[in-house]
């Protein structure tokens, strides 16, 4: 039986005794192999795993994918922001014109003109329909 430390993250630092029915051996970081190492000048060796999955060295020394873009992506993405709300801001102006225009000029004057519905509900629809023509 092999008995151990808990797993631990640093790569060169491992104690764990190893009892057969007579002896126990010491082992340490001199007699551990890492996942992927390959042992050279050998005829046989004596081996045992002592930590799977998630508990392996290896494993709690991974990190996620850092997710990569280039300067230009970058760049492309904030000028995308500020078209955006450059785009919103021009709707909000033009939307609140056209709700002013209607309700000053337009009813006063042109009574063929039908416009029964509420100040918000026009100002929303003229401010969604800007927007899809800007886009």
């Amino acid at each position: 039986a092999i008995n151990s430390q808990p797993p631990t993250k640093p790569l060169n630092e491992f104690k764990a005794v190893y009892n057969n029915n007579q002896n126990s051996y010491p082992l340490d970081d001199k007699q551990m192999l890492l996942k992927g190492a390959k042992l050279k000048n050998t005829n046989w060796i004596v081996g045992g795993v002592v930590f799977t999955g998630v508990e392996t060295k290896m494993m709690l020394n991974s990190q996620e994918g850092k997710i990569k873009q280039s300067k230009v992506e970058l760049v492309m993405n904030k000028l995308i922001g500020l078209v955006l709300l450059a785009q919103t801001i021009l709707c909000i102006f033009f939307a609140s014109m056209s709700t002013y225009w209607h309700e000053e000029k337009v009813e006063d004057r042109h009574s063929y003109v039908s416009y029964n519905k509420k100040i918000s509900e026009t100002w929303f629809i003229t401010f969604f329909s800007y927007f899809l023509l800007l886009n």
